[in-house]
């Protein structure tokens, strides 16, 4: 039994009952959909569950919407919405469900919620074999929550071991525009530098980078 603000709502499986001053009443019924794990969310006023129908007993994470069960793939990206069904759907979701709707969540969320999403997508994804998924998680992570540390060290650690130099350098020269220490900012450009030059044999490219580290830092 869920309380929302219209009453208490109960789903007993195909159907969704309301409480009313004259007892229950049934508000939405679909014979061939089984629905559980009925949870309320506040800030959308949705009601969700998790639903399977007679011919396709997977489950899907849904949203109730004019008086039918609706698939989360059919709902609009939201951040609130998506975290909320992820947590509901906890032990119901396959691994490849749950990266795709964290992946989805992940392209719509900024700061530390994104490198949150983005540190639990690469993980799973790591966990699952997908090297390439993974580091995607990272990449679009470090976009949506630049200068995050822990991002970062997991991006820098991926790509020095997959002798990604190119990416690196272009790492670690992004991630010099998001510091605000001289020196640190400094270091960075100055190790960019370095990989350009005797890692992809770009001594040009180098010195222009030296050229920036220089005033972030003058007093080396």
């Amino acid at each position: 039994m869920v309380h929302t603000p219209e009453g208490f709502y109960l789903l007993a499986l195909t159907d969704l009952w309301r409480l009313t001053p004259g007892g229950w009443v049934c508000v939405a019924s679909e014979p061939e959909t089984y629905g559980r794990h009925l949870r309320f969310d506040p800030t959308r006023g949705a009601l969700l569950a998790v639903v399977n129908t007679r011919d396709h007993w997977q489950p899907w994470l849904c949203a109730l919407h004019g008086g039918r069960w609706r698939r989360l793939a059919e709902m609009p990206e939201d951040t609130e919405l998506l975290a909320l069904v992820l947590d509901l759907g906890a032990e119901e979701l396959t691994v490849s469900e749950r990266g795709a709707l964290m992946d989805r969540l992940l392209n719509v969320s900024q700061g530390d919620d994104a490198a949150k999403t983005a540190r639990a997508l690469y993980e799973l994804r790591n966990q699952a074999g997908d090297r390439e998924g993974a580091l995607r998680a990272l990449e679009i992570g470090y976009q949506r929550a630049p200068g995050d540390r822990e991002l970062f060290a997991l991006l820098e650690a991926h790509l020095r071991e997959s002798d990604q130099i190119g990416a690196l350098a272009t790492l670690l020269q992004e991630s010099a525009k998001a510091v605000e220490a001289g020196d640190e900012k400094a270091k960075l450009l100055h190790e960019a530098a370095i990989l350009l030059r005797d890692k992809q044999d770009d001594p040009a490219a180098a010195a222009l980078l030296l050229m920036d580290a220089s005033p972030a830092d003058p007093d080396n």
